[in-house]
């Protein structure tokens, strides 16, 4: 199952160099709630809140960790079948799911750890496929969500390879004959 989704289901890059990928369909996901979702993006925004720290691990994991088993089964079965679309339609949902509550919110932090943590009682999943299925029509199809990451992608993966170069370059400028620094090590007394 897992070398499936790593080496079929999803875009190359997605769980390797500097996860570029994976990157790319936070911003994709951003784009979306912007058209989607307008008013909880202004009011993200206006708390500057960027969902995608929640998101981010959302899609990495498949939901894994963030909804309940049944929930999260659910998700993955129709992952294996729609593709990681799934994965922008159920975030989604989520977030619409609970708009009206975020709204209210007015405290950043509040704000926060309520989207952190609201996907844990997402039980009715039926509820969650009915919003993700029928209230963002019309849904972008599988190839424009891959088309518009991939730029996003390529992007982020010259970046990381930018940033890997300057670190091999400072790695061998480094003058060689540093002084050595004491090293610390601990013995554990032994008591027979």
């Amino acid at each position: 199952y897992l070398v499936t989704v790593i080496e079929k289901l999803m875009p190359s890059r997605y769980f390797s160099d500097g996860l570029s990928a994976a990157q790319a369909d936070q911003l994709v996901l951003k784009e979306l709630i912007q058209n989607k979702l307008p008013l909880l993006n202004e009011h993200l925004l206006s708390n500057d809140i960027d969902v995608t720290i929640v998101t981010f691990n959302w899609f990495l994991t498949l939901f894994i960790d963030a909804l309940p088993t049944e929930s999260m089964l659910r998700i993955i079965d129709v992952f294996l079948f729609e593709g990681r679309k799934v994965l922008f339609r159920v975030s989604l949902s989520i977030l619409k799911l609970y708009e009206r509550r975020i709204l209210s919110m007015v405290d950043p932090v509040t704000i926060f750890q309520f989207i952190k943590e609201v996907a844990k009682h997402i039980f009715n999943v039926e509820e969650l496929f009915k919003v993700a299925f029928n209230d963002f029509e019309p849904f972008p199809r599988r190839n424009t969500i891959a088309s518009k990451c991939q730029p996003f992608a390529t992007q982020f993966y010259e970046e990381y390879q930018e940033r890997l170069k300057q670190k091999r370059k400072s790695q061998l400028l480094a003058p060689a004959n540093k002084p050595s620094q004491p090293s610390l090590t601990l013995t554990p007394s032994l008591k027979i």
